[in-house]
């Protein structure tokens, strides 16, 4: 059981991310609590450090009830040069954000944006599962950052240097997802490919390979296996998601879900499944013998990234599970921005901007900026985890933050009654010598390298109009 504290994220934004000595440091702080709303009834303490440790400001006993809390921080002309933290202590939870102080930053010359033909950066999308199940299907998502409105991605997948599987794509929203009907392999890795083919449906001569992920095969002494479809997509708040699993035995458990966002559990039923489907396919050959088919109702709490564990236990007490993480994009279609159309601003120009939301309701406008020397170039020959370390354990149970362990279970045999202990295999910690990611934060998927707040304000028909 974990015990978690009143505020699940603390968002903490400096004006930028480096400063000379002698200017002004500027930073915006706001507390959510786990319902992604303003903290109320929360206390905490906020401190600047220097490159060495010490603190060199403190505001202490802070009440986050207002919502964006706007500080300040003047640096001495002697103030040390290198990496300063921001650090935000809500009772047992630490939260930080870094900026640099050197001598010559902000003289050179300005930012100058570069304009190519095509730009388009791909990348498999981070919630994607990494594992494969022999036999069974694998769905995946492709993740697209592009210049243009249109894309066309080739997917393809290799057993060795033997290309198993093809599949093209269209990208929209950013985003394109697969599925792959059933991965024959049998081997210990297997690895997708990411191959730009057409911009704005204009086929590219030579085809450029953005991204590559390899998959790890998943081991397990288990005859049975399970597998989740339906949510590779991103997710929305409100939206009713629909779930299949595939199962390779017979479908007569009552299966159970598990819904965890950052090791909380958010959702959950203890009910089996609704519907089975049976599929005409022999017993001897590979695959699913039936489907479940269940939904949920995504909530704006599962944002950003949620695990969906479905699971099963056998007579002889062992759980059949998979997970699958699937993100939510806290996106509300009720509030809409217009901006006056324009090319470009000179500094220090009013920018005109026309908001529309339900009255009553608070509305925060943040900017952005993304560096021009953040031009990223991916290298095909490297992947996110060059040495991935092969897993023998079933890990479902622990990627979705859940411990399963049944103490005792009683079993009657000729002999009369007995009992019998069974653990899930593993530990809370995880595969040995492997770390838990860290929670994703509510901004972490955010293309830009600055953010700033511009202003708050309680929207009503009445509101009136605020120069930026």
């Amino acid at each position: 059981m974990r015990i978690v504290g009143p505020v699940r994220e603390v968002i903490i934004r400096p004006a930028k991310r480096a400063y000379r000595p002698e200017e002004t440091v500027s930073f915006w702080i706001l507390a959510l609590d786990h319902d992604l709303q303003i903290a109320s009834g929360t206390i905490g303490t906020i401190s600047v450090k220097d490159p060495q440790g010490t603190k060199v400001a403190i505001w202490d006993q802070v009440s986050f009830d207002k919502g964006v809390l706007a500080y300040t921080l003047p640096l001495s002309p002697y103030a040390l040069t290198g990496r300063w933290t921001i650090t935000v202590e809500v009772e047992q939870s630490q939260f930080f954000c870094t900026y640099e102080v050197a001598p010559g930053i902000g003289i050179g010359q300005p930012d100058i944006s570069v304009a190519e033909e095509h730009y388009v950066e791909l990348k498999f999308g981070t919630e994607m599962r990494r594992r494969y199940k022999p036999g069974l299907p694998f769905s995946g998502k492709v993740e697209a950052m592009s210049t243009e409105k249109s894309v066309r991605v080739r997917v393809k997948v290799y057993d060795n240097t033997t290309s198993i599987y093809s599949q093209d794509i269209e990208i929209s929203n950013g985003e394109g997802t697969f599925l792959v009907p059933a991965i024959m392999a049998d081997s210990d890795f297997i690895h997708l490919q990411a191959e730009l083919v057409s911009v704005e449906s204009k086929e590219i001569e030579s085809h450029y390979v953005l991204a590559r992920e390899p998959i790890r095969k998943w081991n397990s002494s288990s005859d049975c296996y399970l597998l989740i479809e339906g949510v590779e997509h991103t997710l929305q708040p409100e939206e009713e998601a629909y779930v299949t699993i595939l199962s390779t035995c017979p479908c007569e458990r009552d299966v159970h879900y598990v819904i965890t966002t950052d090791g909380r559990i958010t959702d959950w039923a203890p009910r089996g499944h609704e519907q089975i489907v049976p599929l005409d396919r022999p017993s001897m050959e590979p695959g699913p013998t039936c489907k479940l088919h269940f939904s949920f109702q995504v909530q704006s709490v599962m944002a950003p990234v949620s695990q969906l564990l479905v699971y099963y236990v056998t007579p002889q007490g062992e759980p059949i599970s998979d997970v699958i993480s699937f993100g939510v994009k806290l996106f509300d279609k009720r509030v809409s921005l217009h901006i006056e159309n324009r090319e470009w601003w000179l500094p220090y120009q009013s920018v005109d901007l026309k908001v529309i939301a339900e009255p009553s309701s608070l509305v925060c406008l943040l900017g952005g900026r993304s560096e021009a020397a953040s031009d990223l170039r991916f290298d095909p020959r490297i992947s996110e985890e060059p040495t991935p370390s092969p897993i023998t354990e079933e890990v479902d149970f622990l990627e979705a933050g859940v411990s399963y362990f049944q103490r005792e279970c009683s079993r009657r045999g000729d002999s009369g009654m007995s009992a019998i202990s069974y653990r899930q295999r593993g530990s809370g910690a995880g595969p040995s010598g492997q770390k838990r990611r860290p929670p994703e934060s509510l901004v972490g998927g955010s293309p830009y390298d600055h953010l700033w707040m511009w202003t708050c304000f309680n929207y009503s028909s009445n509101s009136s109009s605020t120069e930026l």
